[in-house]
């Protein structure tokens, strides 16, 4: 059938005399070779690998660059916002409640520049004292 095989070939060893002319034959039909001057050279080693390329310049600069820490970043930050505070007029952001209100519990006022909180007027002390007065009047219920 188409898969049976055909039974293995005899392999013997040539003797001595079988392999010189067996090599005979071959360098007789072989041309032969031509000898040059530069046929005998040194194993040729290629260059070293050069490193791939990377993007950018390679600056020569402290890491991190002195002046650049956290607290002198801050400090700076802090001295930009107090200069643009200084030189700007104070404004009122948003106020609240809005509309006409029968009872308010608290008065809100948000300003454009940080203001120290103050204590709840209805502890006793007078508005006037602090600085504050309000427009329109506001009569005190209670």
């Amino acid at each position: 059938g188409p898969t049976d095989r055909p039974d293995a070939a005899v392999a013997l060893p040539l003797d001595d005399a079988e392999t010189a002319r067996v090599l005979e034959a071959m360098d007789a039909s072989m041309p032969p070779a031509i000898e040059q001057e530069n046929d005998a050279k040194n194993f040729a080693m290629r260059a070293k690998t050069v490193p791939a390329p990377r993007p950018g310049e390679i600056v020569k600069q402290p890491f991190p660059v002195p002046g650049t820490d956290e607290a002198t970043l801050l400090a700076e930050a802090c001295r930009l916002e107090q200069q643009a505070q200084a030189t700007s007029a104070l404004s009122v952001l948003r106020a609240g409640p809005v509309g006409e209100v029968k009872i308010v519990p608290q008065v809100t006022i948000t300003f454009n520049q940080p203001m120290i909180p103050l204590q709840a007027l209805d502890d006793g002390t007078d508005s006037d004292f602090q600085g504050i007065t309000m427009s329109p009047n506001v009569d005190h219920l209670g």
